[in-house]
């Protein structure tokens, strides 16, 4: 929306909720835009449904599983984009072969190691090769 109107008029996160009220926004003298909260039904019709929406981000992390929804995304994701899933987790061929869950724990390892990496840089750097050392992850930086 704030694209749209060329400034940062609207409120947005990275949230379902964040949108309170209506708001009217204006982006030329010919074009006016309606930006309104989202409604979800209470009962979706399946399942497939329910975690695509939630996989989106347009459900509360409150009221699903999300070990369940990531599992789904992935196996999705597996299918529509390999590639783009192996350069975003740095996975080779034989991590792809992995069952869904164990391609899960791999991606969580390698993302939690790099977070407690970056985490423990400002306390000296024997602690992070001492991380390193034991996660036997190589010492990279992500490109998230």
């Amino acid at each position: 929306m704030n694209r749209l109107v060329n400034r940062r008029a609207a409120q947005v996160g990275n949230r379902p909720g964040v949108t309170k009220g209506q708001q009217w926004l204006k982006s030329t003298d010919k074009l006016e835009l309606l930006d309104t909260p989202g409604i979800l039904w209470p009962k979706f019709s399946s399942q497939e449904v329910a975690n695509k929406l939630a996989f989106t981000g347009a459900i509360k992390e409150s009221v699903y599983a999300s070990d369940d929804v990531a599992l789904f995304g992935l196996k999705e994701i597996r299918q529509l984009n390999p590639e783009g899933l192996k350069d975003r987790y740095h996975l080779n061929d034989d991590d792809l072969d992995l069952s869904d869950v164990d391609l899960l724990l791999q991606i969580t390892k390698k993302k939690l190691v790099c977070a407690t990496i970056m985490r423990e840089a400002p306390t000296g750097l024997f602690k992070i090769s001492v991380l390193v050392k034991l996660a036997g992850i190589p010492l990279t930086i992500p490109k998230w």
